[in-house]
């Protein structure tokens, strides 16, 4: 073919044709990279949702956490309020009943 269009319309003819399916060629190249290319925009895309969802809900959990955490900081403190309270109490108490057996001891 390419033989007979050189015979029939000269050099010129021939390296047109060439170049034409040198074209078609690249054009058919390019197509398959950018599908190719769009395969792995999607697969990206896909894995960086995939990322997204997972940090989100990670962000969620620790904030959660951090909450929990805070309300049984709030609890403990308020615990430990309350024995240092009842410690005051018993040591008042035990420091009366001690002034009391001092004053009969000196007194008896």
């Amino acid at each position: 073919m390419l033989i007979e269009s050189i015979a029939e319309y000269g050099l010129a003819a021939g390296i047109l044709l060439v170049l034409a399916f040198v074209i078609k060629w690249i054009l058919t190249q390019q197509t398959s990279i950018i599908k190719q290319a769009k395969e792995e925009r999607d697969c990206w895309k896909h894995t960086m949702d995939t990322l997204r969802e997972s940090i989100v809900k990670d962000s969620q959990i620790h904030v959660e956490s951090q909450k929990n955490i805070k309300e049984a900081h709030k609890f403990e403190r308020k615990e430990h309020k309350q024995m240092l309270s009842s410690l005051k109490e018993v040591c008042e108490f035990l420091k009366s009943l001690n002034g009391k057996k001092r004053k009969q001891k000196s007194t008896g």
